[in-house]
């Protein structure tokens, strides 16, 4: 069976406390991509309920620029440099992104979607910096429901994720014409699915781990069947 590497950081990850700086990477995303398009407003913004400050330097050493609310906290529209070089433009509330956001990692790699809490969460894209995709829900930053998940060559997955990983059912499809549609855990193929090979094989059964395992029919390119 043909495997595909979906090991995926998450969008955020540990952001150190030294002096912020924007990375040449992230910069470049920047320059491409343009501003964070801010129309899509939680349903309780309203600018009048908050001060703007140019630019501060806080005291971890990241950069905001933005809306504050009476609190002190960031709140509404902003920008924040972050110390690793990584960038978040978006909205903020109660001094976290919350809303929809862009963040752009140090290494080029962008997630723009919704956000609660510092986390992704709702839907939302993540383009990797090797062009592979994941557009879907997310939960606590971590693939969480349906989702789609492409790769630069072509090949694709549609279906269930659950806390980051495959689970559930879905459809994987390679670029050399086989497909996989059924069942997922932690993954993998696993549980009962449907794969067809593009020579015209196929099996209908139960998977352990990537492997047929069980019960199932296997019908050959010519038309004959073993079951068992």
């Amino acid at each position: 069976m043909e495997e595909v590497d979906v090991t995926q950081p998450t969008p955020r990850g540990a952001i150190p406390s030294i002096a912020a700086s924007p990375s040449e990477m992230a910069l470049q995303m920047q320059d491409q991509m343009g501003r964070f398009n801010y129309s899509q407003a939680p349903a309780d913004y309203s600018s009048i309920f908050y001060t703007r400050e140019k630019e501060l330097l806080l005291e971890n050493g990241d950069i905001y620029e933005g809306e504050w609310d009476e609190a002190g906290k960031k709140a509404g529209r902003g920008i924040q440099h972050y110390a690793d070089g990584s960038v978040y433009e978006g909205y903020w509330q109660s001094g976290m992104a919350s809303g929809r956001g862009r963040f752009i990692q140090a290494n080029g790699g962008v997630y723009e979607g919704e956000w609660m809490d510092d986390k992704s969460h709702g839907f939302g894209t993540y383009l990797q910096p090797d062009g592979t995709k994941h557009e879907g829900e997310w939960r606590e930053d971590q693939k969480h429901g349906e989702g789609r998940e492409t790769w630069p060559d072509g090949t694709y997955y549609q279906g269930a994720f659950a806390e980051g990983k495959k689970a559930g059912k879905g459809q994987f499809k390679w670029t050399n014409g086989n497909t996989y549609t059924g069942e997922f855990l932690d993954n993998n193929i696993h549980g009962h699915g449907f794969y067809h090979w593009a020579d015209g094989r196929e099996y209908t059964g139960e998977w352990q781990t990537n492997k047929m395992h069980g019960a199932g029919v296997f019908t050959f390119g010519d038309g004959r069947k073993y079951e068992g």
